[in-house]
């Protein structure tokens, strides 16, 4: 008989399912959707202490969000290429820099400006006070 808990994947047998401890079933299905050994550890020693109170479809929702989040930074990356071409990101990148080239012309000639009031306004050593 199928342990209650947890609900058989696309391609298992029952005599499958019947054979599996929870924990090495949960092991088994996140093996199933692709994780490295590494992360189906660190996984399944945070699921493992809610195995016994999941339903078969929370145990399925569960399984879907972890699959969810498999997906790799590369295909995040791709996606936002998709949606925002590189061409527009250079062009945006080059109005940038335009304008920080401003930026710095215009700090130069202020620092200019403050160089010589400082000069102005410092004393002379030939003026005399009286």
């Amino acid at each position: 008989m199928r342990n209650k808990r947890t609900p058989l994947l696309a391609g298992e047998s029952e005599s499958e399912s019947a054979t599996l401890a929870p924990s090495d079933r949960l092991r088994s299905d996140l093996e199933r959707l692709g994780l490295g050994a590494t992360r189906i550890e660190s996984v399944a020693q945070r699921l493992e202490p809610l195995l016994p109170t999941l339903s078969p479809e929370q145990y399925g929702a569960v399984l879907a969000g972890v699959a969810a989040g498999q997906a790799s930074p590369a295909d995040a990356v791709e996606d936002c290429s998709e949606a925002f071409p590189l061409a527009d990101a250079e062009r945006l990148m080059e109005g940038v820099r335009e304008e920080v080239q401003k930026l710095d012309e215009g700090l130069r000639m202020l620092s200019a400006y403050v160089t010589g009031l400082r000069k102005r306004a410092e004393p002379r050593s030939d003026d005399t006070l009286h």
